[in-house]
């Protein structure tokens, strides 16, 4: 039981660290030209695994549509980085 219990908390410290370093990519999302498709379409498919892996479901899709985006129009990758920054800078403790 013990080892559960130190398990549980290490996975919660985990998650909260997780949370803590999705703020600072918001801000590198949002400050990102939308042109600089590969580093988006990278940091896209780079965060669904990180995501989902923390039980973040939402914000893993909004990873997913990012990374789609990149193939599209300029202002469509623009609009998924912003929607993924809002996202990350919203999930919950």
């Amino acid at each position: 039981m013990r080892n559960e219990t130190g398990l549980q908390f290490r996975l919660a410290q985990a998650k909260e660290a997780c949370i803590e370093r999705m703020q600072g990519t918001a801000d590198w999302l949002i400050a990102t030209d939308p042109s600089d498709r590969d580093a988006l379409r990278q940091c896209g498919h780079r965060l669904v695994g990180t995501l989902g892996s923390f039980g973040f479901g939402d914000a893993a899709r909004m990873a997913s549509a990012l990374e789609r985006a990149c193939d599209a129009e300029p202002e469509q990758v623009r609009l998924a980085a912003l929607t993924l920054a809002e996202t990350l800078r919203t999930l919950p403790r």
